[in-house]
């Protein structure tokens, strides 16, 4: 039966007799997910938050008074990890008793590694009052059963049957806690504000649009968003001292203050505080960014209505929804460097070619063929010459859409049904590159 359910200073949670199950998996916290967690420590810590709470751990106590660790083993052995590491005595935690195997060992040198490295950022004296933080002020929801059934149910009802946090959840949590540090007004429009949004709309804004596209832009993979890779949407804290950081925030100080004032009307200018290849600054203006982000997107959706018919951009079956998605992603940076009076019919006409040019030639396209694409990654497939948002992101000119050459089309006639009109509509657009087998030979150059 349940024993306990209690919130706990590490200090006290580390001290107990804590052992790893034969049954859990290996530790396996990389470096960036161990940094995050120590950087939100740190956060709290240079802003004298009093207390830090770090989630919640199912224990199971047996016979023995052992603490049989059902959930929370990799955070507990991180705070272990760390707490060793920066401390100049050996400590006595029970965690640092337990045998390893290869691949937990290997991630706790790297995180060892990564703990010294910060350890060297403090004098003897912060280091002490950091230490002294984390064992005391950062908490913890300890639970504690006497039966392991018990506990295996009660990690079941939070993990499964309970709504686990998504990544933008997250987020929000995260930027409302900045806002609360920053001391910015408006904390309860913007939670009306975000609440009423459509979530599932919400969380594909993330996953299939902002995060592919700024990874995309430095060929980096844009598929799996999840809570591991949230950092990139945190941002610039209000406080960061860093020069690239204070650059940023003082831009985005200075185009609120702009485009609020008498002179914007005066100029009839308007100017952009978001940039997809810029960082987001953490706080309130992270929450203009998604709303940003989110009109534009619809924008978008609104303007392809007018040049395409719905045949045109097919959503039946997966490999059209990826083709249709990677298409608005090419749009939406365009639209985000330029502006969207930049997506005219023929650089409109060009990205609808260059995205649905692999659509015509992969009979299955999945969501690896569309980000190797993207990343122009596979050299043995059409237009692998050019990373195309990468190139978009390097113009200074909407005009140089013209300089994009494209590969020629070469289809087949056992072609899906629901691509025939996508055809035809590349037919028209560039008739000399779209063609089938028993079609004369193109020539590679291009239509604007």
């Amino acid at each position: 039966m349940l024993k306990e359910s209690q919130i706990v200073s590490i200090q006290e949670l580390l001290h107990l007799n804590l052992r790893i199950p034969e049954y859990q998996r290996s530790y396996k916290w990389k470096v960036p997910t161990a940094n995050m967690l120590l950087d939100d420590i740190l956060h709290a810590f240079k802003n004298h938050i009093s207390e830090y709470r770090i989630g919640t751990v199912i224990l199971h106590k047996d016979s023995n008074n052992t603490y049989n660790i059902v959930d929370g083993q990799q955070r507990l052995t991180t705070l272990t990890i760390l707490l060793n590491t920066l401390s100049n005595n050996k400590r006595n935690f029970s965690l640092l008793l337990e045998e390893y195997d290869y691949i937990s060992k290997h991630a706790i040198q790297l995180n060892n590694q990564l703990f010294t490295q910060k350890k060297n950022d403090f004098s003897e004296n912060k280091l002490d009052d950091l230490i002294q933080y984390i064992e005391h002020n950062c908490t913890i929801v300890k639970v504690v059963t006497d039966s392991e059934q018990e506990a295996f149910q009660f990690f079941d009802s939070q993990n499964s049957r309970g709504k686990a946090l998504t990544p933008h959840d997250l987020l929000k949590a995260y930027h409302l806690r900045e806002m609360n540090v920053s001391k910015e007004g408006g904390l309860l429009e913007i939670v009306d504000h975000w609440e009423g949004m459509n979530q599932r709309e919400l969380a594909s804004l993330f996953a299939d649009f902002l995060y592919p596209t700024m990874q995309w832009i430095k060929r980096r993979n844009g598929l799996n968003f999840d809570t591991s890779n949230i950092n990139m949407f945190k941002g610039i804290r209000a406080d960061t001292t860093y020069r690239y950081a204070k650059y940023h925030l003082a831009s985005h100080i200075y185009i609120e203050q702009f485009n609020t004032s008498p002179f914007r009307h005066l100029a009839n200018v308007n100017l952009y505080a978001f940039q997809l290849t810029q960082p987001v600054i953490a706080g309130k203006r992270f929450f203009d960014f998604v709303s940003y982000y989110d009109t534009l997107l619809k924008d978008i959706e609104k303007k392809l209505t007018t040049i395409f018919s719905s045949e045109e951009l097919p959503m039946d079956g997966t490999g059209n929804t990826y083709a249709k998605r990677l298409f608005i992603c090419s749009l939406l940076l365009t639209a985000d460097r330029f502006s969207i009076d930049a997506l005219t019919r023929s650089t409109v006409f060009k990205l609808y070619t260059w995205a649905y040019s692999i659509r015509l030639v992969m009979q299955n396209l999945t969501l690896k063929t569309i980000n190797n694409y993207a990343c122009a990654s596979d050299k043995d497939k059409i237009n692998s010459h050019f990373p195309l948002f990468q190139r978009i992101s390097e113009m200074n000119s909407a005009d140089e859409f013209n300089q994009l050459i494209l590969d020629p089309v070469k289809t087949v006639r056992t072609e899906q049904k629901s691509l025939i009109p996508v055809k035809s509509k590349l037919k028209i657009i560039n008739p000399e590159v779209v063609h089938d087998d028993n079609d004369s030979e193109p020539s590679t150059a291009v239509s604007s």
